[in-house]
């Protein structure tokens, strides 16, 4: 999280927060947050999720963008957590902040009942259940309208972790060069409702939970137009970087990965599969997208161990143009 945001965040923000939504502030239950103040809560038996963010981060129409998407998600057959309405029945509360000029924002969400995928979890049939929502989403995107323009959430390369110059440091000359390159290739692609539209863009298996052999998905903060086969590798990525169970053999494992994925992703929504022939360059997005984001939110001069090995990776196989992983992605799901 931004430094400068965290000095702006103090204790009455999280008292008014949980009052508008009719909860006492010291029943809240930190859960962290990498982006954004995040906290536990039950009311009337039930859980739910208190996200409280900034307006240097999000506008309220650009949240309500979100949770008008989620909504229609979950009304339609997605397992998802939805957004539920504070005390006066508003979706977002904005609440002033210290510097008088912005404003911090709070949003709670049902909790998704079960618990984060663990190593017993780690197999096919979460794998295909985990394609299936996608695919469900996919489906269900293609047909979505935002209700009001001023919802619209931003298009992939709008995001700011692509302008590389903001966060990296003017002697990353070659790896802002190759990101170029990786970014002209991803752009010229077509934008047609089959295989682009609103996407999650971060179902990762620490953004849904797992209960009875069934998921359920959350933090949609991220979603945006995007290349389907892009929200796809973002959950291949994930899987590859952060395994919950060691994996001996990256390839064999991508390989099994997906093609459960897949199997799940079809029963709800058909990609074709001219696709695939892109997947490396979008695995190569993610990499830029996350070094870009490290820069921002990492302490350069004081990395942890495994902060240095992964930036160092990154940094090697965008320069030297390398796969992030060695499978002709096309041949396998044919």
């Amino acid at each position: 999280m931004n430094r400068q945001i965290q000095d702006l965040f103090e204790d009455s923000v999280l008292t008014e927060a949980a009052r508008r939504y009719g909860v006492a502030a010291a029943a809240l239950k930190s859960l962290g947050g990498f982006e954004s103040f995040v906290y536990e809560y039950e009311k009337a038996g039930r859980l739910y999720i208190l996200k409280i963010t900034h307006t240097s981060r999000r506008s309220p129409d650009y949240i309500l963008g979100e949770l008008d998407w989620l909504n229609h998600l979950a009304d339609r057959g997605v397992s998802a957590a939805r957004a539920v309405p504070s005390q006066a029945g508003r979706l977002v509360e904005q609440i002033p902040a210290k510097d008088g000029a912005s404003h911090w924002l709070a949003i709670s969400y049902v909790k998704a009942p079960g618990h984060l995928i663990g190593a017993d979890d780690w197999h096919d049939d979460t794998f295909r259940k985990w394609g299936k929502q996608v695919g469900k989403m996919h489906a269900l995107t293609q047909q979505y309208q935002v209700p009001d323009p001023k919802f619209k959430r931003i298009e992939w390369d709008e995001s700011e972790e692509y302008d590389l110059d903001l966060y990296l440091p003017e002697s990353e000359v070659l790896f802002k060069e190759k990101a170029a390159r990786v970014m002209v290739r991803a752009e010229a692609l077509p934008r047609e409702s089959d295989g682009y539209g609103l996407v999650h863009f971060d179902v990762h298996h620490g953004n849904f939970h797992i209960q009875n052999g069934e998921i359920m998905l959350f933090d949609f903060d991220d979603c945006q137009y995007s290349y389907f086969m892009y929200d796809i590798a973002i959950c291949l990525y994930n899987t590859l970087w952060f395994p919950k169970v060691p994996v001996a053999d990256r390839t064999a494992f991508a390989c099994r990965y997906l093609e459960a994925f897949m199997c799940g992703y079809e029963e709800e929504n058909h990609l074709d599969l001219k696709w695939f022939a892109h997947l490396h360059d979008f695995l190569r997005l993610r990499h830029i997208d996350l070094y870009s984001v490290f820069h921002r939110s990492w302490d350069l001069n004081n990395l942890e161990p495994w902060q240095a090995d992964v930036m160092a990776r990154i940094k090697r196989e965008i320069e030297e143009e390398l796969p992030v992983m060695g499978i002709d992605f096309a041949k396998l799901i044919e």
